[in-house]
């Protein structure tokens, strides 16, 4: 599992970590960004069962914020489900509500899926907001408001950080500081992969 503050490079770590996946692991290994996932289906571009039910969180979508635990969980099971037994994944985003901490539990104990852990990206707070209103990408992310990124930083304190705490106390936690140079960054959180990954 994958998380940080909005802007923190998550996704970035995430797909260079894909790009070099020579480097630091045996197996195949996916990309599940929740938050792209949720976006795609409600586009029309991924196919789920959850279609319908997205719908009716398109504002909050729209405006990136949490929708229902339980909805959001669901997408991300039924990713899982589909991943073949040996292969990693790269959970980004997620889990971002407690609620979603024992469902995930649930899931690991009834389909033998081994979480491995959790990598925090972090970064301070104005750099957070600093990046979200500023981010140029070519991606699926709308613009951000300075007010819209002060709101999604306070979601991420108030919702986040102690579901994050919580799943580090069960599965173990590691941090990169998001604040140093890219190669750097990058270097550390695939040696952090590694050691997740490759030690089990």
């Amino acid at each position: 599992m994958v998380n940080g503050k909005p802007g923190a490079g998550k996704s970035t770590c995430c797909r260079e970590a894909l790009e070099r996946h020579d480097e630091w692991a045996d197996q195949p290994v996916s990309h599940l960004s929740i938050g792209s996932r949720i976006r795609g289906i409600v586009s029309g571009a991924i196919d789920s069962s959850f279609a319908s039910e997205l719908l009716g969180h398109r504002r909050e979508i729209a405006g990136m914020s949490l929708i229902d635990y339980g909805l959001a969980f669901s997408v991300v099971n039924e990713y899982l489900q589909n991943v073949s037994e040996n292969d990693a994944v790269l959970l980004d985003g997620f889990p971002r509500q407690a609620q979603q901490v024992p469902l995930l539990e649930a899931m690991a104990k009834n389909s033998g899926i081994a979480i491995l852990g959790c990598i925090s990206v972090e970064i301070s707070d104005e750099e957070s907001i600093a990046r979200q209103i500023g981010r140029v990408e070519p991606y699926d992310r709308p613009d951000t408001t300075i007010e819209a990124a002060t709101r999604r930083l306070a979601e991420y304190d108030k919702e986040t950080v102690p579901t994050i705490n919580r799943a580090q106390e069960l599965w173990g936690g590691e941090m990169v500081n998001g604040e140093n140079e890219r190669e750097i960054v990058t270097s550390d959180f695939l040696a952090k992969l590694a050691t997740r990954v490759c030690s089990q």
